[in-house]
């Protein structure tokens, strides 16, 4: 029974160890995550779901987030998502929503969601991957490398 307790004290060192030394590394080197929001005017029907939205996106751990929209970046990184009193105004732009001229976070940027109400198919010239279950208001995940497979398919 003995030898089973040293196994036993050594493997939750050993876990604990990991589990420390995780936790110091992500808290100096955090992910970022840019969140893409659509603020034309198609999105006051569903603006009062986007705090929620927000709330639920900025819910992980050891991320930094970056706030922009298609018409202004609205913060760089930091802990929270601060929407402030932004209002949904103006044409949808989605293409240069998505445009890494515009927001070089969207180069740098570890993962990328795309808050919107649109259609499905207004999405098929950006390379947004979405399901085909939409609700009136969602997160998208956006994935740069099909874009770019796309922006390739068409020089052709």
């Amino acid at each position: 029974m003995q030898p089973f307790l040293v196994w036993c004290a050594l493997l939750g060192s050993l876990y604990a160890g990991l589990a420390g030394a995780y936790h110091v590394y992500l808290t100096h080197y955090p992910r970022h995550v840019v969140v893409a929001l659509d603020t034309s005017y198609p999105m006051h029907t569903v603006w009062s779901q986007v705090p929620a939205t927000l709330a639920t996106i900025q819910q992980r751990r050891y991320t930094q987030f970056s706030l922009i929209t298609d018409k202004a970046k609205l913060h760089s990184w930091q802990p929270t998502l601060t929407l402030g009193a932004l209002q949904p105004y103006a044409p949808r732009a989605l293409v240069s929503l998505l445009d890494p001229h515009t927001y070089p976070a969207l180069r740098t940027a570890d993962q990328i969601y795309v808050v919107t109400n649109a259609a499905r198919s207004r999405w098929s010239r950006t390379g947004i991957s979405c399901s085909s279950n939409l609700s009136p208001l969602r997160a998208y995940p956006y994935n740069p490398a099909a874009r770019k497979a796309m922006r390739a398919q068409r020089k052709w």
